[in-house]
């Protein structure tokens, strides 16, 4: 019967040929593989990279900036990375930037955690009070433009720098009256003994930085040499997004499954917090994930090239492609 099978495809010219193979991607996360970036992880363990007939990488790294310049020397294809950070390389490095090509994080997670018991509220109240700062974080170098569009007199803000690893230990103990941190700090300082209940969390994107976060982004060598293929890695990621918004424990099954090690509790509040406050807004509620304002955007590299005091500003085009954001099918959050 296979004979006959055989010789009447041949007849018929059809002749069976080699499967193709996936296309190789490597990517870059933000940081570690953990609760925040576990999307990406579900994208591959569920099979929406493999389904798109590609074969993808997924590898933690040190950090945003570690993240854009592994796309830049051209040892990733794709990654996940702080958009602000993305700003500052391409004013430095204009040929060879990576570029957004999905926005996922509609704000910065950048806030100020302080006591309740210090009075602080509001972005005003800082003024007569300790603040601890990291200072090489966005948020803790942004803190000037924070200031001067809350009227904040900085020189009346006790600000001390500390080690980013001991910040939050140290807020939990009651050193600081506020520290710059990343929203999720609020699950570290209730793992390290401060009731959630007993602070205050005053966000930059609520007070006049209404910066983006992160966003996923592409070298130019992909986006020039096969266009295609990260079509269809940007339609596998938005569709992962959009699933993990309605649950967001797929993302943490995932992974678990990658890292047995992973406190699945503490990275499903960590990804609920995210998804909730930074993921799920007005705008991607009627426009999906992915969609730009573009007003903003050129906003956000305005604020960025002034906080950071770049010698050259950046354009939207040099850092944002558009040509890639899937359909909205792909992207639209469903109940």
């Amino acid at each position: 019967m296979r004979i006959m099978f055989a010789l009447l495809m041949g007849a018929f010219g059809v002749v069976a040929g080699p499967a193709m193979a996936d296309t190789p991607l490597k990517f870059s996360l933000d940081f570690i593989m953990f609760g925040s970036n576990s999307p990406f992880v579900y994208a591959a363990e569920h099979g929406y990279f493999k389904e798109a007939g590609l074969d993808v990488t997924i590898d933690s790294s040190s950090g945003s900036g570690d993240a854009v310049n592994r796309l830049a020397t051209g040892t990733y294809d794709i990654a996940y990375s702080d958009v602000s950070t993305l700003i500052e390389f391409a004013s430095k490095n204009p040929g060879v930037a990576p570029k957004v090509v999905l926005f996922i994080q509609e704000y910065t997670p950048a806030v100020i955690m302080a006591l309740k018991s210090s009075g602080i509220a509001k972005p005003q109240d800082l003024m007569g009070h300790s603040l601890g700062t990291a200072m090489t974080d966005a948020g803790s170098r942004m803190f000037p433009t924070f200031a001067r569009l809350n009227g904040i007199d900085v020189a009346r803000v006790n600000m001390q720098t500390v080690d980013f690893r001991l910040r939050d230990s140290m807020f939990a103990q009651k050193r600081f009256d506020a520290i710059i941190a990343f929203r999720d700090s609020v699950l570290n300082a209730r793992n390290l003994g401060l009731p959630v209940d007993e602070i205050n969390v005053i966000s930059y994107g609520q007070w006049g930085l209404p910066l983006y976060g992160n966003a996923m982004i592409a070298s130019r060598k992909l986006i020039e040499s096969n266009p295609d293929a990260l079509r269809k890695a940007v339609d596998a990621a938005a569709k992962a997004w959009r699933d993990v918004a309605r649950d967001p424990k797929v993302a943490i099954d995932a992974l678990v499954k990658r890292d047995p090690l992973a406190k699945a509790d503490l990275e499903l509040e960590r990804l609920t917090l995210l998804v909730n406050n930074q993921v799920i807004t007005a705008n991607t509620k009627a426009n999906g994930i992915g969609a730009v304002d573009v007003k903003r955007l050129d906003e956000h590299i305005k604020l960025i090239s002034e906080g950071y005091k770049l010698q050259s500003q950046p354009t939207r085009s040099d850092i944002y492609d558009d040509r890639f954001l899937p359909p909205l099918a792909d992207r639209k959050f469903t109940n």
